[in-house]
């Protein structure tokens, strides 16, 4: 009976120790690249820099108030004003949401010392701040290609399924 009782402490104890590790797992957000403007600097320990870390703490403190993966807020006053946002792609939940924009902050913070601009990418989430307006305003600057380092070997073979999908794209349209 004892054999029984252990074993039945144990497969609970397996069931969470394997969910922690999935849970620890799954939080590691996949760094993607990141900019820093170094055209706009400020000096280090001053007004600027303890506004960015406050904003870097709201951002990853209102994750759960946040709409749709999405939000934005502003950290001191003119001329320190730091605006912030963060974005987590649709598929991701809250609570890895919450995750990754903690660990972003962190990782804009160390990578963007001095820089009044910084943006971070992952593939789950961005994070961004600077001294200026960026709600409701689309700039194409800074970006970051995505594209693929992989090759294709029968580049033919590739090149007519991608014709193939463009045809019936454009049928697919006009019907």
């Amino acid at each position: 009976m004892a054999n029984l009782s252990a074993s039945t402490c144990l497969l609970p104890l397996s069931i969470i120790l394997m969910l922690v590790g999935f849970r620890s797992d799954a939080a590691a957000a996949t760094y993607s690249s990141h900019f820093c403007d170094n055209s706009t600097s400020f000096t280090p320990n001053g007004t600027y820099q303890a506004n960015i870390r406050t904003l870097l703490l709201y951002l990853s403190s209102n994750t759960s108030t946040s709409k749709n993966g999405f939000y934005n807020t502003t950290a001191g006053q003119d001329p320190n004003l730091v605006y912030g946002t963060f974005l987590c792609r649709g598929d991701v939940s809250a609570n890895l949401c919450r995750d990754f924009v903690a660990n972003a902050s962190k990782d804009i913070a160390r990578r963007c010392l001095t820089e009044k601009l910084g943006v971070i990418w992952y593939d789950e989430c961005t994070v961004r701040y600077s001294d200026q307006n960026i709600f409701s305003i689309i700039r194409e600057v800074p970006s970051t290609d995505q594209s693929s380092s992989v090759s294709v070997a029968d580049k033919d073979g590739f090149n007519r399924v991608l014709s193939k999908r463009d045809e019936n794209l454009n049928k697919s349209s006009f019907e």
